[in-house]
Order: C-alpha cells, then sequence, then structure tokens
C-alpha cells in the first residue's frame, strides 16, 4: 500500500511498492552516519613548479596541506595524495609521506612511497607518486582541528626533483569516515 508522510501539510517522504523515497528535507548537523561512509571531503590541488634537494622530509611551507575539525570523535581520516614530478639523474628517488600537525607521526624513514629513475644514465624520468593511508588515530571527545600536510624529500642534495613540473596539478585529499 502505498502512503506517504506529512509535517504541518509537508510531504516530506513517500512509499510506493517497498521503496521508501525521501522527497523534501535537510540533514541535520546532528545526523549519524553508518560507520564507513564519508561525512567530509576536502582537497587541495597544487601546480607550482618546485625543486627539491632536502633529504629529510620537508612540508616545502606547507604547499599541500589540509587542516580539518573532526565531526566526530570516531573518526578515521583517508589520505590520499598523487605527485607529479621529474628527475633527470640515474639513481635519484622522490619519498613521500604524510605529517599530522606538523610531525612525522607514521616515523617511516622510507615514507609511503618512493619513485625513481632506476640505474640508466642521462634519463629523463616523469612520473607520479601516489600515496595513500588510513589514519585511525584516537581524536579526542571534543575534536580539534588537525592539520595533515605532504613531506617529501630527495636522495640527493645535489640532484633536485621537480614537483609539479610544467604546471602538472598535483591533489592531496582527506576524508574523513564515520568510525
Amino acid at each position: 500500500m502505498a502512503g506517504e508522510i506529512q509535517l504541518n501539510g509537508t510531504s516530506f517522504a513517500s512509499e510506493s511498492g517497498g521503496t521508501i523515497t525521501v522527497n523534501n528535507g535537510t540533514l541535520g548537523s546532528d545526523v549519524v552516519f553508518p560507520t564507513g561512509h564519508v561525512i567530509s571531503f576536502q582537497e587541495v590541488t597544487y601546480n607550482t613548479q618546485t625543486n627539491i634537494t632536502a633529504t629529510s622530509f620537508t612540508t616545502l611551507l606547507d604547499i599541500m596541506s589540509i587542516t580539518i575539525t573532526p565531526k566526530s570523535s570516531s573518526s578515521h581520516f583517508y589520505l590520499s595524495a598523487n605527485i607529479p614530478y621529474y628527475t633527470y639523474s640515474p639513481d635519484k628517488m622522490l619519498t613521500a609521506t604524510f605529517f599530522k600537525d606538523d610531525s612525522d607521526f607514521l616515523g617511516l624513514s622510507s615514507g609511503l612511497g618512493t619513485s625513481g629513475t632506476g640505474g640508466a644514465t642521462n634519463v629523463l624520468s616523469k612520473t607520479n607518486l601516489v600515496i595513500s593511508y588510513l589514519d585511525e588515530s584516537s581524536i579526542p571527545s571534543t575534536p580539534v582541528p588537525i592539520k595533515y600536510s605532504v613531506a617529501f624529500k630527495s636522495n640527493s642534495t645535489s640532484i633536485y626533483q621537480r614537483l609539479f613540473d610544467s604546471g602538472i596539478t598535483g591533489t592531496f585529499t582527506v576524508m574523513e569516515i564515520q568510525g
């Protein structure tokens, strides 16, 4: 039996053949979504050519950072970065990882991803370094803003890695996942 639900004469949901359709309405800020749903999404892009020779992780003046305030103390955060770069010298590599509140919270000396040219000589290597991570760290009961950044390092101080070569756009995405 088909039907409809009304409040103050306004129809906001109807049923037909066992399917319920929400016709009108806005979800309030206190709605709780089931575990695993994306409840917040932020992305930054960057495309200014940047050279790096640092051999320890640097966030390069925060060119790829996102500050997000958790909507829930049970949230998790999925981080993903796509970094276009090139190197033109054999055996030179770019390594990337994520920082949280300006610290290397993962503590991985090898980062989350490394890419390089291999052993050939006079090789120009253009590629994308893609990294991702699910941060399941605990969040205070009263959530405070969290700053996530992409950090980079090179294996050489004499030969730079060129990020975002010729204006190619890189992306950094943070998705808050209901925990």
